[in-house]
């Protein structure tokens, strides 16, 4: 099953999760911080993979901002439109993955002042494939802020990165989905020359995955301490490089 189905079909409890997994609501606080910090005010801003439009919403009101965000599966587009609109802030959905929109808005002379990515764009094509057609509609100096699954993963030892385990395809629903991993340095590698990396932090570091999250809900004062410690580490070394994800803000030669 593809991502952008398998994500359709869940799409009417897809924000409860946030609220139901302590990780999941972690994850998605640390991720916006990170984002109304990166990104410029009063631009126009891409999101790729938008989801249920949390991000999108909160950018374009956070950064006053106009935000295309696109969303390949059709049920999430439709809720992040209509949280757009209760929100009122400027918020364009496209239904699309997100290598075919990069192509459409390089063929239209679209430019952005700012991109984003969370948690989706490895469902995508290949990031070294990506990387010439979001250079292309990006503005000289803008910024690029993704994260991305890691291979290794601190909190989660045991998990041998490879292609036949759980940590590559990722648990939607009742479906599996295959999701693509980065390495920090592989995605610098995937990015240049067209991007360089500014900064980059695990996502969560010591905190498990979202996977554990029924039973990291359960821990109390023990998890809000863990939580503690891992926003202090999160961007130091070796931290930094063994997260579930790796949050990396990237800068457009």
């Amino acid at each position: 099953m593809s991502a952008a189905s398998a994500y359709n079909a869940i799409a009417g409890r897809y924000e409860a999760l946030e609220h139901e997994n302590r990780i999941l609501a972690l994850m998605r606080r640390r991720s916006l911080a990170a984002l109304l910090q990166a990104l410029p005010e009063r631009a126009r801003l891409l999101e790729l993979g938008a989801g249920a439009g949390e991000e999108a919403a909160a950018v374009a009101g956070g950064r006053r901002a106009s935000v295309v965000a696109v969303e390949p599966a059709p049920a999430l587009a439709a809720i992040a439109e209509a949280k757009a609109r209760a929100r009122a802030v400027t918020v364009e959905v496209v239904v699309s993955t997100a290598s075919q929109a990069l192509a459409s808005f390089g063929e239209s002379g679209a430019v952005f002042g700012g991109a984003w990515s969370s948690f989706a764009i490895g469902y995508d094509a290949p990031l070294p494939a990506l990387r010439a057609p979001l250079a292309a509609v990006l503005s000289s100096a803008a910024p690029f802020v993704v994260s991305l699954r890691n291979p290794w993963c601190l909190a989660e030892p045991w998990s041998i990165p490879s292609r036949a385990t759980g940590r590559y395809r990722h648990k939607v629903g009742d479906a599996r989905v295959a999701v693509a991993h980065y390495s920090p340095r592989a995605a610098v590698r995937a990015l240049a020359p067209d991007f360089s990396l500014e900064r980059s932090e695990a996502l969560p570091a010591l905190v498990p995955p979202p996977r554990y999250g029924r039973a990291w809900n359960c821990l109390g004062g023990v998890a809000r301490g863990l939580e503690r410690a891992d926003e202090k580490l999160a961007a130091r070394a070796p931290f930094r490089a063994l997260g579930d994800h790796t949050l990396m803000v990237f800068r457009r030669h």
